[in-house]
């Protein structure tokens, strides 16, 4: 658990917004170098794979990529922002930000008007029309750089983490963990693990990945909602295991599959109610190639496309258990 933990930390430091996610990547292939073959794509995903003795081929893909911000104009040493992903301004006043710059990495900080100078009737109303960057730290800053928000990972309490980026590298962490599983099992199919990009603003790495493997089947590996007070909201929890999407927006015999491997082997998991699209790097998987029948794992999480998203380390642990079990189960049963 100690390693794991270690490797979340790494990971969620490093700097990768859509499009840039160079550091993670780095980060990645050390862990796999020794462990499997890995290629770069020209969609700047990290491509694992692991031959197996069995026949069919498995994609498991977690993205790499996390929400930023872009710098669009500047005046007289201040920036205004648009997002890149799902960002929430209310979340970036009074932060510092990290940006990549044509002469390395830059700090700024956010800020908006004070409440004082605010017009009336728009008093605490965060858009990103409000919002602007001191560059007072970053001369080299242009339009066009991207940027995130600096935030330092802590462990709270026993199992609990909290850090930037959870959505997607704890995924990242949990698929690591189940290719170094499988790499010491002697039957198990050809498994590719891919390390996407850009799945914050469209799945493109996810979609031009299955494109290039071809799979037999596929499966996502995100976050999801948890301990959410909304009437309606699925009852997802943290520290209870991975939760498995089921609804239209996945293939049902997967799906089926993945929860009998869990209670085969003892896998805690909890169900989420899919009604259409997941949203995740499954959608895309899907629509690749011929149709590839794929089913989606998601980590429970609170507090997304935050400086602070928190994760269970068991739901980590869980997930790398059920995915490394479901490739070898898959393996015996449907790919001989």
């Amino acid at each position: 658990m100690d390693k794991i933990e270690e490797l979340l930390k790494k990971l969620s430091q490093a700097f990768g917004p859509s499009g840039y996610e160079d550091e993670v990547i780095d980060i990645v292939e050390k862990e796999l170098k020794d462990v499997c073959d890995l290629h770069r794509l020209s969609s700047n995903s990290l491509l694992a794979v692991l031959e197996g003795n069995k026949k069919g081929k498995m994609l498991f893909s977690a993205h790499l990529d996390e929400v930023g911000i872009m710098l669009s104009k500047i005046e007289n040493g201040y920036a205004r922002i648009v997002p890149v992903g799902g960002v929430d301004p209310k979340i970036l006043p009074a932060q510092r930000v990290k940006i990549r710059t044509i002469e390395g990495f830059q700090h700024g900080v956010v800020g908006m008007l004070a409440p004082h100078l605010q017009k009336k009737g728009k008093k605490g109303n965060v858009t990103f029309d409000s919002l602007f960057v001191d560059l007072s730290c970053a001369p080299a800053a242009k339009v066009g750089d991207v940027a995130v928000v600096e935030a330092s990972p802590f462990k709270m309490g026993k199992y609990l983490f909290s850090g930037k980026a959870m959505d997607d590298r704890a995924s990242a962490v949990a698929l690591i963990t189940a290719v170094k599983m499988l790499a010491e099992v002697q039957s198990r199919p050809n498994v590719y693990a891919l390390f996407s990009s850009r799945e914050e603003v469209g799945m493109i790495g996810a979609m031009t990945g299955a494109f290039e493997v071809k799979p037999d089947v596929g499966i996502a590996i995100d976050v999801t909602f948890a301990d959410n007070s909304s009437n309606n909201a699925p009852d997802v929890r943290l520290g209870r295991g991975p939760a498995l999407a089921s609804g239209v927006g996945t293939y049902r015999k997967l799906y089926d599959i993945m929860r009998e491997v869990a209670e085969n082997e003892n896998v805690k998991y909890q169900i989420e109610p899919i009604p259409g699209r997941t949203g995740t790097d499954a959608d895309a998987i899907q629509l690749a190639y011929k149709g590839v029948p794929a089913v989606l794992v998601s980590i429970p999480e609170m507090f997304m496309h935050t400086p602070v998203e928190v994760v269970s380390m068991k739901d980590l642990w869980e997930t790398a258990r059920l995915l490394s079990a479901f490739a070898v189960k898959w393996g015996e049963r449907y790919a001989s």
